[in-house]
């Protein structure tokens, strides 16, 4: 079973396409595989989705637990994946360094070198030369996915 670190634009998507009042199932397995830590959240990650006036805000954002992203190991493996990212064309680094994805990448990258498989939830697509979430797990070898291949990986079913 992989570990899933998620991000801000998985949640905001998910609750989009599967409104927690009529995928209550899927919202509830969320929260249990966060309980178990197998679907973490940053804590920059909770901090943005507390923001808003929705269900993630006021009622998600409550249950769930959160990883420190802040720890000196995460912390720690910016340069390297900075590195890696030296001679790509992409543009809005700078931008991009202020929000919580280089966070969330790197806490994954930080499980993978622990050994553990990670996949990385997003909903951002791979295109132009702006920095996303897709290039940057591409170019340090780290595997990523849409938010809804939770659904797949996990064997999930719902029933109407």
């Amino acid at each position: 079973m992989d570990n899933y670190v998620i991000d801000t634009s998985a949640l905001v998507t998910a609750k989009n396409y599967y409104p927690p009042k009529n995928f209550k199932p899927f919202w509830d397995f969320l929260i249990k595989l966060n309980k178990k830590h197998k679907l973490i959240i940053i804590d920059k990650v909770k901090t943005e989705i507390e923001n808003g006036y929705d269900y993630l805000s006021n009622d998600f954002a409550k249950k769930i637990t959160t990883s420190d992203s802040d720890i000196s190991e995460v912390v720690n493996l910016f340069p390297q994946i900075m590195k890696s990212l030296s001679g790509s064309q992409k543009i809005g680094i700078n931008q991009w360094l202020k929000c919580p994805d280089p966070y969330v990448i790197a806490y994954g990258y930080y499980l993978k070198n622990d050994g553990k498989d990670v996949i990385i939830l997003h909903s951002e697509k791979e295109s132009g030369l702006k920095i996303r979430i897709p290039y940057v797990c591409n170019i340090i070898g780290l595997k990523q996915a849409l938010v809804h291949r939770i659904i797949e990986e996990e064997k999930l079913s719902f029933k109407f």
